[in-house]
């Protein structure tokens, strides 16, 4: 495989820097190391947390887990090590701008378009399309991407506009303006246009190539220091609430619509379905839901006896959370995957509610969904708009390339996701400790839905509020 042009970086002196694209072997060494040392992190914090759990409870030094795991469990133990597998690369990638134990030891760095670190939505975007990237198993698809790119990007980098370099040297810190005097910033300008000078009389003579390699990751390194800019990840996150969700809302209405219009087809779909065929159930339904449902009873009484409030709160929202990224991410394979997830769902949904008509158990389970289901429904509704977004990016792009087209799509698309994980919270609360219990009337649980619905409704149809500028 030839190696990729470099990522040109233009400046002012007319000399610009360079910046040597890493290929897939120097990718694959960087993420083979991290991937030991997170899960090694996340097996001992298991492994340390287990113990700690059994010795705190039964006064015993055990890793089993317990046979009824409470709250302590889930949060203590099974959380954290979650965490650490899951935000391992987000965090470090933000706060240690583009680098990673790994990629330091393989010599290689994130970096943007422009040569800066990346920012907290561009890490947060490549991070997300593993899910895509990672499939159908040992990063076929990422590898593909990357062999088949010009710059050998993977389908998350290519989403969030970033790229794998080979390291420069560690950025300097941003300098603040206001405490630079106007000899420093001169003497800064001058040591710049100085290095330029001399990158260039060693690009045009062959026999500084030994040492050409050094002063050109020096002369990059000194771009990105002068042409960063301080991070502000408050001023970022309130500009994002203020005015980039509300705006990426409001464009993405026609996408909205459109899925509300297929996941309310599928529901009717699947009640048509299962009404006319009741032997079609076993498709949407487990053997063990469909025999409560025979013994007329709904799978989901009892839940409380079963698990405490707030663990169902937490494995409802990390399940719902899944399924809202999944639609989400898979919307780069053409859109294909996004309609697989609304229409299983509104298929399921048809059908479930098709089963328990046929055993007179319907009103019991919308009941049951009446407190979150509009809310949750209109979750997966968003998930899928996003992901709708980012398919016809890719089948009809409309601006130069597919990849640029979608780099371009997936922050917009994104942004929807942001009250959605807010909106999963509120649902996986209620459905954990309103929803199974068996002492509330139809009416609060109808009113606890409409609120919460009303609540979620009116966030997202607030206008985008105007940027304000600095005062000069």
């Amino acid at each position: 495989m030839n190696e990729p042009a470099p990522l040109r970086l233009p400046n002012r002196t007319g000399i610009e820097a360079r910046l040597r694209v890493a290929g897939p072997g120097a990718r694959a060494l960087g993420f083979t190391i991290d991937a030991a040392i997170r899960g090694t992190l996340a097996v001992l914090w298991y492994l340390g947390g287990a113990a700690l759990h059994a010795r705190l409870g039964d006064g015993v030094w055990s890793i089993e887990a317990p046979f009824e795991p409470g709250a302590a469990w889930f949060i203590g133990v099974l959380l954290p090590a979650a965490a650490l597998l899951l935000l391992y690369h987000p965090v470090l990638e933000y706060a240690l701008e583009g680098v990673t134990p790994g990629r330091r030891l393989a010599g290689t760095r994130i970096v943007a378009l422009d040569g800066q670190p990346p920012g907290a939505l561009a890490v947060l975007i490549r991070n997300l399309f593993r899910l895509v990237d990672a499939l159908p198993l040992l990063y076929v698809v990422g590898l593909a991407a990357c062999m088949l790119t010009g710059r050998q990007q993977r389908l998350g980098d290519l989403a969030a506009g970033t790229l794998l370099v080979y390291e420069f040297g560690a950025a300097l810190p941003a300098a603040e303006p206001e405490r630079l005097t106007l000899d420093q910033a001169l003497a800064q300008v001058t040591a710049f246009e100085k290095l330029a000078a001399e990158v260039a009389a060693a690009r045009r003579d062959p026999r500084q190539v030994a040492t050409r390699a050094g002063l050109e990751r020096r002369f990059a390194a000194a771009q990105v220091a002068l042409a960063r800019e301080p991070r502000d990840l408050r001023a970022a996150l309130r500009r994002e609430i203020r005015q980039q969700i509300p705006l990426a809302l409001r464009e993405s209405r026609s996408a909205i619509a459109w899925v509300a219009m297929m996941f309310a087809g599928t529901v009717a779909a699947g009640l048509w379905l299962v009404g006319r065929e009741p032997a079609l159930a076993g498709l949407f339904a487990s053997p063990e839901m469909l025999a409560t449902l025979e013994r007329g009873d709904l799978w989901t009484d009892g839940l409380l006896g079963v698990l405490p409030a707030s663990v169902l709160s937490v494995q409802v929202f990390a399940n719902n959370l899944a399924v809202s990224v999944s639609a989400f991410v898979l919307g780069a394979l053409y859109g294909l995957g996004t309609f697989y997830i609304v229409a299983v769902n509104g298929l399921g949904l048809g059908a479930l509610l098709a089963a328990a008509a046929e055993h007179d158990l319907a009103p019991a389970l919308l009941a049951f969904l009446a407190p979150h289901g509009p809310t949750e429904f209109l979750c997966l509704i968003l998930s899928g708009a996003a992901g709708l977004q980012l398919g016809e990016a890719i089948a009809r792009p409309r601006h130069g390339s597919r990849g640029e087209s979608l780099r371009l799509a997936t922050p917009r698309a994104l942004r929807l996701l942001v009250p959605v994980a807010a909106l999963l919270v509120l649902c996986g609360a209620i459905e954990g400790w309103v929803s199974p219990r068996d002492d509330l009337s139809l009416a609060t649980r109808c009113g606890v839905g409409a609120g919460l619905l009303g609540l979620a409704l009116l966030a997202l149809t607030r206008r985008p509020r105007p940027a304000v500028r600095a005062a000069r």
